[in-house]
């Protein structure tokens, strides 16, 4: 918003020594000595008032929103996006610029802090991108056809024939380092879907084996 349209530089300085009452001003110089534009001055007038029971804490009319607001919920407002009025607005940039560092961070009931948006990943068994893999291996469709043939029943209460058609019991042996492993897959489409199991659990294991058996169907298992 603030800066030359070739390459966006900002330049952003605000007055020191203010008044707490009444701060004067938030000063915005907007220059490109690159592209050797004229350099021009934006002045964003933002009044600051005390009130008797917040001690502390400044406030400022914000028209927009039609409210009177501290410049950390402003930039609060900003940063979540909690309206579509403060999207673009030059005041609310210059706040988030001043109290993002003191913004706390969101946490959880045991008090760590939220991680990030975890990546999408591929479905071990019908190899569809998702951002929930129950037990870290296949989606939710794929977990519900299983869950049909474990209790041996569909959800309009008729035999699961999809998934029996799709699924089997399968045994593999992994060599892993020298070591031989013996892996059982209750629920396995076929020898590629076990090979990512075995790629996710031990990396750069081998498949060595690969024996199919009958699924059970109706029998609950781990």
């Amino acid at each position: 918003m603030f800066g030359c349209r070739h390459c966006s530089k900002k330049v952003i300085e605000k007055l020191k020594n203010a008044p707490l009452i009444s701060h004067p001003f938030l000063v915005v110089t907007r220059t490109c000595s690159c592209h050797n534009t004229q350099k021009s001055v934006i002045t964003v007038q933002v009044s600051y008032d005390e009130y008797p029971g917040y001690p502390g804490a400044r406030f400022f009319r914000c028209e927009p929103l039609w409210a009177k607001l501290t410049p950390e919920a402003c930039s609060k407002n900003v940063a979540t996006k909690a309206a579509i009025q403060c999207a673009r607005c030059p005041i609310g940039k210059l706040h988030v610029l001043e109290c993002a560092p003191q913004l706390p961070k969101k946490r959880d009931r045991n008090g760590h802090p939220y991680r990030g948006v975890e990546p999408a990943r591929r479905c071990t068994r019908c190899s569809n991108v998702t951002f929930r893999l129950l037990g870290g291996m296949i989606c939710v469709s794929c977990y519900n056809r299983q869950r049909e043939l474990r209790i041996g029943a569909n959800a309009k209460g008729g035999p699961p024939r999809l998934a029996a058609t799709q699924l089997h019991r399968a045994v593999c042996l992994v060599d892993f380092k020298g070591d031989v492993l013996l892996l059982e897959l209750d629920y396995c489409s076929g020898r590629d879907e076990a090979e990512r199991i075995i790629e996710l659990r031990w990396p750069g294991a081998l498949l060595v084996d690969y024996e199919v058996q009958p699924a059970m169907v109706g029998t609950q298992c781990r």
